[in-house]
């Protein structure tokens, strides 16, 4: 059987912060997630090479990169408003352009991205949106990275959807990210994050034409209701509908979650740089990498199969 154990991957985000430098350096964890929003600053973005690579010292098995859209929110990333001016161009030139249509989205991505003028990015990156400083983020870095997530928003599967198909017509290493949750406000007037079913079509087109999807939206474990084990349900439904794909969970280490999802490929999370003291935050969060790693291996030396539930079992 497939299984998260045998072959999966474990990926550990990271800033270009020091003190997780220092940890990666002693730990040199195989596979390294580099979250875009964490890379960046107001005037500059870090490039990759000079600021993770030649600092930790080793080349990871893989590079991922992805948006950070938890970081971003409610951030307006530009992209309806480049569609629309996009579409009036073409409208006042006697041509129709159809946001469905593949070829007219390849058409758009290929012509608004060779406008991009580099100078003056690096002059005043204020006037360039979120979406085209992500992609500028990529192409800086380009050859370093063997995956990006497209750069998905919280909740709502139409706007990452227009993000993973642009992004795929331009030939990037692309995850789309399907949103498996929404907020919906209850009778008591209260939001609650719900599981969303409703964009099942927008996952089959995922599925349809990907081997390897991610799953957003089941991140956030300080919302009321929302447990650990809606989650794993959550979780397990979708891998049970696309039993022959690769899915990558967003933003969880928790063992808990890994344990009840033997079926995913790989997982991510910045939850190990330890909360203590400054003096012991270095050591506590190399340890904690130590543990997490060791933890890791020794589900891989053990004989693996799935109950009833789908949860993984363990015979030493």
């Amino acid at each position: 059987m497939n299984t998260f154990f045998n072959n999966g991957k474990m990926l550990f985000a990271t800033s270009y912060r020091e003190d997780e430098i220092t940890c990666l350096k002693a730990v040199k964890p195989p596979h390294i997630l580099a979250s875009f929003a964490m890379w960046r600053n107001d005037k500059e973005d870090k490039h990759l090479q000079h600021n993770l690579l030649d600092r930790i010292g080793y080349r990871p098995e893989t590079l991922y990169i992805d948006c950070g859209s938890f970081t971003f929110k409610d951030t307006d990333y530009g992209l309806w408003e480049m569609i629309n001016t996009y579409q009036e161009m073409r409208e006042e030139d006697g041509f129709t352009f159809n946001i469905h249509d593949d070829q007219d989205l390849v058409m758009f991505s290929h012509w608004w991205f060779s406008q991009f003028d580099e100078d003056a990015y690096v002059e005043d990156k204020s006037q360039f949106n979120l979406f085209e400083q992500y992609l500028n983020f990529l192409w800086m870095n380009r050859g370093l990275y063997d995956y990006c997530f497209a750069f998905d928003r919280l909740g709502d599967n139409q706007e990452s959807l227009l993000a993973f198909r642009i992004m795929d017509a331009l030939g990037l290493p692309v995850i789309p990210v399907y949103q498996a949750t929404y907020f919906q406000v209850n009778k008591e007037g209260q939001q609650q994050l719900v599981p969303n079913t409703l964009d099942y079509d927008i996952l089959d087109y995922y599925a349809a034409k990907c081997d390897y999807i991610a799953i957003g939206g089941t991140a956030a474990s300080k919302v009321k209701g929302f447990t650990k084990n809606i989650r794993i349900e959550i979780v397990n439904n979708i891998l049970s509908k696309y039993q022959d794909k690769s899915f990558h969970l967003l933003g969880t280490l928790d063992p808990y979650i890994i344990n009840a999802c033997p079926n995913l490929y790989s997982v991510d999370g910045q939850a190990w740089l330890q909360k203590v003291e400054k003096e012991k935050k270095i050591s506590a969060s190399i340890k904690y990498l130590n543990n997490k790693l060791a933890w890791f291996e020794s589900k891989r030396n053990q004989d693996i199969y799935a109950n009833n539930q789908g949860q993984l079992q363990f015979i030493i």
